[in-house]
């Protein structure tokens, strides 16, 4: 159970440490140019009064400026004919890559000023309305979120080494001078000591 333990901490350590890195690199990208993702629809419902359209949900997110964004939107009178679907009466799904323009940056800025609901504190921003709810975050809050279990692993691994060399226990830090072979504090011998990361 323990080495499951041990991997699994390890595996979300790594991938918390590829998100980081990750975060960084969009962090810089965002810089040079502003990118767009939309997704919808879901949550279907038919629009009062008439029969052949409907009110969904959509999801945006923006990458931009040194920070990200996600806007979900209410979207009135979508999958009617002729709107936002490839053929009549499909609900239709979408999902797109694109820059950013300048109009789709200053809407999504609208959802986190608009009425309604908003807070703020540190680069962290939130809005929410009847038809709108926005987040906004700074990059450097989701790397140093994502930077918190590598740190860790790094310090920890840093302390096992500094206790193998002080003749310590690298698990619990148990002087091991005088009984070599076995830790009396927590049982583990030098060969797992060194096994364990």
């Amino acid at each position: 159970m323990k080495r499951l333990l041990r991997g699994t901490g390890w595996a979300v350590t790594m991938i918390s440490l590829m998100l980081c890195a990750a975060t960084l690199a969009l962090w810089g990208w965002s810089y040079h140019r502003a990118d767009h993702v939309a997704a919808g629809y879901w949550g279907y419902r038919p629009h009062r009064g008439y029969p052949m359209y409907f009110d969904a949900w959509g999801v945006e997110g923006f990458n931009s400026r040194g920070r990200w964004m996600v806007l979900g939107r209410l979207h009135a009178c979508v999958a009617g004919p002729g709107r936002h679907e490839t053929s009549p009466h499909a609900k239709g799904k979408t999902f797109e890559v694109t820059v950013s323009e300048p109009a789709e940056l200053n809407s999504a800025e609208g959802g986190l000023s608009s009425g309604g609901r908003t807070w703020s504190w540190l680069g962290l921003k939130y809005g929410l309305n009847r038809n709108t709810w926005a987040v906004a975050m700074p990059h450097y809050w989701s790397a140093g979120v994502f930077a918190v279990l590598p740190a860790m692993g790094v310090i920890r691994l840093r302390r096992r080494q500094r206790h193998r060399r002080a003749g310590l226990c690298a698990h619990c830090g148990y002087d091991l001078r005088a009984t070599p072979l076995r830790c009396p504090e927590c049982g583990m011998t030098p060969s797992n000591n060194h096994s364990t990361l």
